[in-house]
């Protein structure tokens, strides 16, 4: 189970006023791209448990990997408005050395050098605050 709620409750009455939740994002296919095995309902079903425990959600997203489509975008805008956290970050992604979508966008020439980046995230701020 992604969210057990008697451990979210837990969580709840110790102080946790915050819980991060990493949608990766909207389309099944692209999460498993990035090497996450949670489905869209799995991931809406825990933000809903986190919701309910009365704890604040910070959902993180990906954006930009290779062949992401707009109907991927609009999956992710369709995750995030089902999740309703009450921040959200963005990433940009970019490829972890060693990866399977390193190894593919290196064999694509995507990818020019073999030096990665110092970090695999790039940060697209500002938070965005009171996501409805």
């Amino acid at each position: 189970m992604i969210a057990d709620p008697a451990i979210v409750e837990a969580w709840k009455t110790c102080g946790v006023q915050w819980a991060a939740l990493d949608l990766g994002c909207g389309s099944d296919a692209s999460r498993a791209q990035l090497g996450h095995r949670a489905m869209a309902e799995q991931l809406v079903f825990a933000a809903a448990v986190i919701r309910k425990a009365g704890v604040k959600l910070y959902a993180h997203v990906t954006a930009g990997l290779p062949l992401e489509t707009e109907a991927d975008v609009a999956a992710t805008e369709a995750l995030l408005a089902a999740c309703r956290p009450q921040s959200i970050s963005a990433r940009l992604w970019r490829p972890c050395p060693g990866s399977p979508l390193w190894d593919a966008m290196r064999g694509r020439g995507v990818i020019e050098q073999a030096k990665p980046h110092p970090s695999n995230m790039t940060w697209v701020g500002p938070w965005v605050q009171g996501f409805p």
